[in-house]
């Protein structure tokens, strides 16, 4: 059998260079090697592009509060929680097709089979599952709302006053809320999260002694995608090899 290599486009023509097997098949896996680690890194850029559209829709929410009366504030809570609830059920659910398809991309060319990175990736996600309590609670919540219900319990505003000398700053912020309870059967996860991304008004109250005890929710998201990002540049280094 001959082998040759080919211009692929218009206006290429007709011209070939011929190319022993050996050749042919290891340009064939380059190529093969770099459409995959695009399709990587276009994964990648879904679930950042969705965790900042969450991050933007809190600075939308907080300047709002600032720039409108406390009747449209009012207003907006109800409409407000349904839209972080779709912003965050995005993240999660990107995150996960995320590290479902990247694994599989990696099981795809010889050369990463032979290296092993879809083992390298699983434990790297094993172990950030095991170090990490920020990263078990997202992964909990994600099951919870693809089986149960919507993530977001609440959106609350915060308003505070700090003096610089002769003036004042006003910090205003929002704060996404979910039950502590409904998300997860494991106890153990409960009382990690508890009272460490309690409320403030809540943490000096045992969980067993509210009716719904809930938990912060982005101090978790920004850690778990923290994680996440972590993992993806060191997957970059090693598929640079």
């Amino acid at each position: 059998m001959k082998f040759s290599i080919r211009r692929m486009f218009i206006g290429a023509g007709n011209q070939s260079v011929p190319s022993s097997k050996k050749d042919f098949d290891t340009l064939r896996e380059a190529r093969d090697g770099l459409i995959l680690t695009l399709a990587i890194e276009e994964k990648f850029d879904v679930l950042i592009a969705n965790y900042a559209e969450l991050e933007q829709e809190l600075l939308r929410v907080a300047l709002n509060d600032m720039v409108y009366s406390d009747e449209n504030v009012r207003l907006a809570f109800r409409d407000d929680r349904m839209v972080f609830n779709r912003r965050l059920s995005n993240l999660l659910s990107s995150a996960r097709m995320y590290r479902d398809q990247v694994q599989a991309d990696l099981n795809r060319t010889a050369a990463w089979k032979a290296m092993d990175m879809k083992g390298w990736v699983k434990g790297a996600m094993s172990n950030a599952a095991q170090s990490t309590v920020e990263f078990r609670a997202c992964e909990s919540l994600r099951n919870a709302t693809q089986h149960q219900e919507m993530p977001v319990y609440s959106v609350s505003r915060g308003w505070s006053r700090t003096s610089l000398g002769t003036c004042f700053v006003t910090q205003i912020s929002a704060k996404l809320a979910a039950f502590l309870t409904r998300r997860s059967p494991d106890k153990k996860l409960e009382q990690e999260l508890w009272p460490a991304f309690a409320p403030e008004k809540e943490k000096k109250k045992p969980a067993r002694n509210l009716q719904n005890p809930t938990i912060l929710l982005m101090p978790l998201v920004r850690r778990y995608v923290e994680t996440l990002a972590k993992i993806h540049r060191e997957l970059r280094g090693k598929l640079k090899q």
